[in-house]
Protein backbone atom coordinates (compact mmCIF):
# COMPACT_ATOMS: atom_id res chain seq x y z
CA UNK A 1 0.00 0.00 0.00
CA UNK A 2 1.29 2.97 -0.97
CA UNK A 3 1.77 6.33 1.29
CA UNK A 4 -0.70 8.28 -0.04
CA UNK A 5 -3.40 5.15 -0.05
CA UNK A 6 -2.37 5.02 3.31
CA UNK A 7 -3.21 8.42 4.12
CA UNK A 8 -7.02 8.21 2.73
CA UNK A 9 -6.95 5.09 4.64
CA UNK A 10 -6.60 6.65 7.80
CA UNK A 11 -8.51 9.98 6.48
CA UNK A 12 -11.84 7.93 6.62
CA UNK A 13 -11.51 6.33 9.95
CA UNK A 14 -11.13 9.80 11.78
CA UNK A 15 -13.27 12.84 10.79
CA UNK A 16 -13.85 16.33 12.46
CA UNK A 17 -17.30 17.19 12.72
CA UNK A 18 -19.94 19.92 13.46
CA UNK A 19 -22.41 18.49 16.33
CA UNK A 20 -26.50 19.64 15.29
CA UNK A 21 -27.98 17.87 17.76
CA UNK A 22 -27.58 15.50 20.78
CA UNK A 23 -29.83 12.59 22.23
CA UNK A 24 -28.73 12.73 26.45
CA UNK A 25 -31.59 10.50 27.62
CA UNK A 26 -30.83 7.07 27.70
CA UNK A 27 -27.86 5.42 28.59
CA UNK A 28 -25.15 6.59 25.96
CA UNK A 29 -25.34 10.04 24.23
CA UNK A 30 -26.14 10.23 21.40
CA UNK A 31 -24.72 12.51 18.35
CA UNK A 32 -26.42 14.26 15.10
CA UNK A 33 -23.25 15.71 12.80
CA UNK A 34 -22.48 17.46 9.94
CA UNK A 35 -18.83 16.09 8.69
CA UNK A 36 -16.58 16.36 5.34
CA UNK A 37 -18.25 17.14 1.89
CA UNK A 38 -21.73 17.22 3.58
CA UNK A 39 -21.60 13.88 5.18
CA UNK A 40 -24.46 13.67 8.22
CA UNK A 41 -25.02 11.33 10.70
CA UNK A 42 -27.16 10.66 13.18
CA UNK A 43 -27.38 8.49 16.88
CA UNK A 44 -23.65 7.93 16.55
CA UNK A 45 -22.87 7.18 20.09
CA UNK A 46 -20.34 9.56 22.26
CA UNK A 47 -17.88 7.83 24.69
CA UNK A 48 -17.47 9.58 27.50
CA UNK A 49 -14.95 9.43 30.33
CA UNK A 50 -16.40 7.60 33.76
CA UNK A 51 -17.77 9.70 36.51
CA UNK A 52 -18.18 12.69 34.01
CA UNK A 53 -20.76 13.69 31.50
CA UNK A 54 -21.27 16.66 29.38
CA UNK A 55 -24.01 17.84 27.05
CA UNK A 56 -21.65 19.90 24.27
CA UNK A 57 -24.27 22.29 22.68
CA UNK A 58 -24.89 22.28 19.21
CA UNK A 59 -21.72 23.89 17.05
CA UNK A 60 -19.33 22.38 18.93
CA UNK A 61 -16.32 19.94 17.43
CA UNK A 62 -15.87 16.55 17.86
CA UNK A 63 -13.94 13.77 16.34
CA UNK A 64 -15.85 10.44 15.30
CA UNK A 65 -13.83 7.46 14.52
CA UNK A 66 -14.98 4.58 11.72
CA UNK A 67 -14.77 1.80 13.38
CA UNK A 68 -14.34 -0.87 10.42
CA UNK A 69 -16.39 0.98 7.89
CA UNK A 70 -18.48 4.51 7.84
CA UNK A 71 -21.62 3.17 8.74
CA UNK A 72 -19.72 2.23 12.44
CA UNK A 73 -19.13 5.35 14.17
CA UNK A 74 -17.78 6.64 17.41
CA UNK A 75 -17.52 9.74 18.46
CA UNK A 76 -14.70 11.09 21.05
CA UNK A 77 -14.58 14.64 22.74
CA UNK A 78 -16.91 17.21 21.75
CA UNK A 79 -15.22 21.16 22.67
CA UNK A 80 -17.55 23.94 22.33
CA UNK A 81 -14.50 26.91 20.96
CA UNK A 82 -16.91 30.01 22.28
CA UNK A 83 -17.13 28.34 25.91
CA UNK A 84 -13.77 26.68 25.89
CA UNK A 85 -11.91 28.65 28.63
CA UNK A 86 -8.22 29.74 27.91
CA UNK A 87 -5.53 30.79 30.02
CA UNK A 88 -5.14 27.52 32.46
CA UNK A 89 -2.11 27.50 34.51
CA UNK A 90 0.11 24.31 33.60
CA UNK A 91 -1.75 21.13 35.76
CA UNK A 92 -4.62 23.45 36.17
CA UNK A 93 -7.97 22.15 35.12
CA UNK A 94 -11.53 23.38 34.95
CA UNK A 95 -14.83 22.40 34.97
CA UNK A 96 -17.51 24.37 33.16
CA UNK A 97 -20.62 24.95 31.56
CA UNK A 98 -22.21 27.13 28.88
CA UNK A 99 -23.82 29.75 31.40
CA UNK A 100 -20.37 30.42 32.77
CA UNK A 101 -20.20 28.73 36.23
CA UNK A 102 -16.93 26.27 36.63
CA UNK A 103 -14.86 25.01 39.10
CA UNK A 104 -10.97 25.40 39.13
CA UNK A 105 -8.38 23.50 40.24
CA UNK A 106 -5.14 25.29 40.06
CA UNK A 107 -1.64 23.35 40.21
CA UNK A 108 -1.46 24.97 43.50
CA UNK A 109 -4.06 23.41 45.78
CA UNK A 110 -7.09 25.69 45.27
CA UNK A 111 -10.34 25.05 44.67
CA UNK A 112 -12.85 27.91 43.10
CA UNK A 113 -16.40 27.78 42.48
CA UNK A 114 -17.93 30.53 40.81
CA UNK A 115 -21.53 29.71 40.08
CA UNK A 116 -23.67 32.10 37.89
CA UNK A 117 -26.77 30.89 39.47
CA UNK A 118 -27.58 28.77 42.58
CA UNK A 119 -25.23 26.82 44.43
CA UNK A 120 -27.09 24.34 46.10
CA UNK A 121 -24.78 21.40 48.10
CA UNK A 122 -27.22 18.53 49.29
CA UNK A 123 -25.39 16.34 51.82
CA UNK A 124 -26.26 14.18 55.17
CA UNK A 125 -23.55 16.26 56.90
CA UNK A 126 -21.55 19.18 55.38
CA UNK A 127 -18.38 19.55 57.22
CA UNK A 128 -15.84 22.15 56.62
CA UNK A 129 -12.43 21.98 58.34
CA UNK A 130 -10.58 25.74 58.18
CA UNK A 131 -9.72 28.20 60.98
CA UNK A 132 -10.54 30.94 59.04
CA UNK A 133 -14.40 31.27 57.08
CA UNK A 134 -14.84 34.84 55.63
CA UNK A 135 -18.92 35.14 54.39
CA UNK A 136 -19.57 37.77 51.77
CA UNK A 137 -15.98 37.49 50.46
CA UNK A 138 -12.63 37.66 52.03
CA UNK A 139 -12.06 39.52 55.25
CA UNK A 140 -15.92 39.68 55.28
CA UNK A 141 -18.34 38.68 58.43
CA UNK A 142 -16.34 36.01 60.51
CA UNK A 143 -17.89 32.39 61.51
CA UNK A 144 -17.51 31.38 65.32
CA UNK A 145 -17.14 27.63 66.26
CA UNK A 146 -20.23 26.33 68.93
CA UNK A 147 -18.20 26.45 72.17
CA UNK A 148 -16.18 29.54 71.54
CA UNK A 149 -16.89 33.30 72.59
CA UNK A 150 -17.69 36.54 70.79
CA UNK A 151 -16.28 39.17 71.37
CA UNK A 152 -18.38 40.23 74.01
CA UNK A 153 -17.67 37.64 75.83
CA UNK A 154 -20.66 35.49 75.18
CA UNK A 155 -20.46 31.86 74.45
CA UNK A 156 -21.10 30.62 70.82
CA UNK A 157 -23.92 27.74 71.50
CA UNK A 158 -26.00 27.84 68.35
CA UNK A 159 -25.60 25.70 64.93
CA UNK A 160 -24.88 27.80 62.33
CA UNK A 161 -26.68 26.35 59.96
CA UNK A 162 -30.11 25.97 62.07
CA UNK A 163 -30.12 28.99 63.91
CA UNK A 164 -28.52 31.89 61.63
CA UNK A 165 -29.78 33.33 58.47
CA UNK A 166 -26.54 35.07 56.26
CA UNK A 167 -27.64 37.37 53.82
Amino acid sequence: MSQGETYQQDQSRASRVTLTGTDDSGDQQLLNYKGVSGEEHSGVMRIQYFGWSSHAPAGSEAVVLALGNRDMLVAIGAESPSHKPTGLPEGGTRLYDASGSYVDMDNAGNITVNCSGTLKIKAATVIIESPDINLGGEGGVPVAKQGTTDTAGHANVGNLASTTKIV
